[in-house]
Parts: structure tokens; C-alpha cells; sequence
């Protein structure tokens, strides 16, 4: 895709998030050379390239109505251990921003060519994952407290990492200014939780329905009729032949439809 943009002055954006950047981090700073996404680095050598591409830095919550990202995880993770969680005394930051929001920073950056190397698409600049967990807790009924590494398994690290970053350069060069609601506030929404407990009530349904079909199936009644030897095994039967007036009975009353070859599909004797 890089290379058929090339020479052509048309615009690209890719999309990254801040795991690995310092708490703080500006649209200057670089990423992180160990972290796993290579997206942004893959940008960075098209525009050394001719390219004009650019990289833009969602938050590691991008939330509103429709979110299948990190909040809901965290819901659902509440509810099946019965606790709200945090790692260490939940300290770590994580920026947040609400999707249309995010879809306008997208939409400026394009329309003004892509000029930056970076954008970073942030409203809540820094918001400790516990303030997280205790809304999360609140609405659930469920208790807040610290928990190890194990609690949260491979989402430990995104869980205990510090995401936060800084707007400015963004909402400078764009002219952009978040209109949605905050991050605190938008998953204080019963959407959020109503979502979570029809998901849970559907799958619950659904594992019901297959337990049913199962114990109906083990239970039916056989309806096979092949002759056994009085130890439940099936034996050969001879078969009566076809007498061939019914079988050319049979052939002559299967009408041919209309513009098909007449002959028989198939013939016996």
C-alpha cells in the first residue's frame, strides 16, 4: 500500500496505541522500539520514503456506545472473579477518549494532508486505573481491591501499565477539541453494564438450550429398524428385487421438465 502511495502526495494514516511511551508523552517522543506494534514504525519508513504517512495514537480506552475494548473486559472480568481490580495501590494512568471524538482527530489529520508524524488522539490525559475499578465496583455492587498480576492474566500488562499521554501538539495543529463526554463519566453509563449482563443472560440461554438438546437426544427412543442377531449388532438382509414392471412404472411417471432431455436418468436390465 506504502509504495503505491509514493509520489502521489496523498495522504496515509495507520493507527498505534501508548503502551510502552512514558507517562507524559507528547507527540514528539518516538515509540517505544520494543513494543510489539510495528504499525507506527512501518509509517515512519514510508515517509522517509515520499510517503505521506502519519501515525495516530488512540488511547487505551476509546469508549462509548458500541466499546468491545478494554472497559468491557474489565467488566466482565469483575463479575466472574466478584471483585473490581488493581494492580499495586493503582497508581498507573490511563488516557482515555471518546470514539467520535477519535473519528474526528482521524478525519482533521486527513484533511489537512497529514502533516505531523504523529497525533495523539487524547481527552482524559491521565486517569488512575483504580478511579477505573471504582466505578466499575460501584456499579456492579461488587468490591474494589488490590489484586496480583495472576488476577488479571495475560491482561496484566496493559492492567498495571502506565498510558497516559499528552494532547497538546494535536489539538494545536488540528484545531481539535474533544466534545464527549469523559472517560469516568461516559462508563458511569448503565449502557455499559446492561450490555454486559444481556451478553451474560444469552450465552447462559444458549449453554441451556444445547444441555436440552443433548439430554433429549440421549434420551430419544431409537427409531432404527434393521434387524439385530439379539446382541444389539446389525445383519444382512437379502432385498427383493424391483419387479421391472414397477420399475418401468416408476420411470414413466417421473414427468421430464419442460425444454429437458426426455430419456431416463438412469437404466435398468
Amino acid at each position: 500500500m506504502g509504495g503505491a502511495l509514493q509520489g502521489s502526495n496523498r495522504p496515509m494514516l495507520v493507527t498505534s496505541g501508548l503502551l510502552g511511551m512514558a507517562r507524559g508523552a507528547t507527540e514528539a517522543d518516538a515509540p517505544d522500539p520494543a513494543s510489539p506494534r510495528k504499525s507506527e514504525t512501518a509509517a515512519r519508513a514510508l515517509a522517509e520514503h515520499g510517503v505521506r504517512a502519519a501515525t495516530v495514537r488512540l488511547a487505551p480506552s476509546v469508549h462509548g456506545p458500541g466499546d468491545h475494548g478494554f472497559i468491557p473486559l474489565l467488566i466482565r472480568l469483575a463479575r466472574e472473579k466478584g471483585v473490581s481490580a488493581y494492580l499495586d495501590d493503582g497508581s498507573n494512568c490511563w488516557s482515555g477518549v471518546h470514539r467520535l471524538d477519535a473519528a474526528r482527530v482521524y478525519r482533521l489529520a486527513l484533511e489537512q494532508g497529514a502533516t505531523e508524524p504523529a497525533y495523539h488522539a487524547v481527552a482524559d490525559e491521565a486517569v488512575p486505573f483504580k478511579a477505573i475499578a471504582e466505578v466499575i465496583g460501584r456499579r456492579l455492587g461488587l468490591p474494589v481491591a488490590s489484586r496480583g498480576r495472576e488476577h488479571f492474566g495475560w491482561f496484566a500488562l496493559m492492567a498495571g501499565a502506565d498510558m497516559a499521554a499528552s494532547s497538546a501538539r494535536t489539538r494545536a495543529r488540528l484545531g481539535w477539541e474533544p466534545g464527549g463526554p469523559a472517560l469516568l463519566a461516559d462508563i458511569d453509563q448503565p449502557g455499559y453494564y446492561a450490555i454486559q449482563a444481556t451478553l451474560t443472560s444469552l450465552l447462559a440461554t444458549a449453554a441451556q438450550k444445547s444441555q436440552n438438546t443433548g439430554t433429549q437426544r440421549n434420551a430419544s427412543p431409537s427409531t432404527d429398524t434393521r434387524p439385530t442377531d439379539g446382541n444389539g449388532r446389525w445383519v444382512a438382509t437379502s432385498i427383493s428385487p424391483v419387479p421391472a414392471s414397477s420399475r418401468s412404472s416408476a420411470m414413466r411417471t417421473r414427468a421430464a421438465p419442460s425444454g429437458s432431455c426426455s430419456k431416463p436418468l438412469c437404466q435398468f436390465g
